[in-house]
């Protein structure tokens, strides 16, 4: 295994906790320019504290089929979780991720019951994380960063090849951080995702577009995360 400077090649392997299909993990840079400041004219409305995420504070699949059409008709599979995923310093293994107070995650299949992703279509989840308070809430967003930053770059290890970029977006929330990785294994096609991670209050709501095939697009990325932003407010 061999490891370089933030930009060049160093180890990563990946893992898809959430449905059957690859991943990509937090692991890019975010430039100033992603991460504003919380500000009076960018912030959005705080959720109610310490309620707990449930099923309401997430998309329904009509709601998102607006987005991504071809879910018309199809369904929504909610799960829970435990913490921010984060990898160790090598960006190969997962650690214990950033533990949250309650999770939930949505993610959805087609009118005929299969998962977009492996239809070769970009498939949309959606993950809410809410902490016991505001300021638990931002240090797990600085934890993404922090991560985010140090592992950003290409990374090969073994079986496996991940480019990571950061990516621009409008203003969201409190701060935001979005980025784009490319995972390759042995000469299996690349599997591309395109994550949105957004700080409000107590909470960190994740907006991710995984793809099998062809590219992931910012503009649905920016749509999901607005979305999630009112349904998980």
């Amino acid at each position: 295994m061999t490891t370089t400077t933030p930009g060049r090649a160093r180890p990563v392997r990946v893992l898809r906790p959430f449905l059957p299909a690859l991943v990509g993990a937090v692991v890019a840079a975010l430039l100033a320019t992603l991460l504003g400041a919380p500000s009076a004219a960018r912030a959005a409305v705080a959720p109610a504290a310490g309620q707990g995420v449930s099923g309401a504070d997430l998309p329904t699949t009509g709601q998102v089929a607006r987005i991504f059409p071809f879910l018309a008709g199809g369904s929504r599979a909610l799960d829970v979780g435990g913490s921010l995923d984060l990898y160790d310093e090598t960006c190969v293994g997962l650690t214990n991720g950033f533990p949250a107070r309650s999770v939930r995650r949505a993610a959805y299949l087609d009118a005929d019951g299969d998962v977009p992703y492996f239809e070769g279509r970009q498939d949309p989840t959606f993950v809410v994380y809410e902490f016991g308070s505001p300021r638990r809430a931002r240090a797990g967003f600085q934890a993404l960063v922090d991560y985010a930053t140090r592992c950003e770059g290409t990374a090969s290890a073994l079986d496996t090849t991940r480019t990571l970029t950061p990516v621009a977006v409008p203003a969201l929330g409190e701060r935001r951080l979005a980025f784009r990785t490319g995972t390759r294994y042995l000469r299996s096609s690349v599997a591309r995702n395109l994550e949105v991670y957004v700080l409000r209050g107590r909470r960190i709501e994740r907006s991710w577009i995984q793809r099998d095939t062809g590219g992931t697009s910012r503009r649905h990325a920016v749509r999901m995360a607005r979305l999630l932003g009112r349904t998980a407010a």
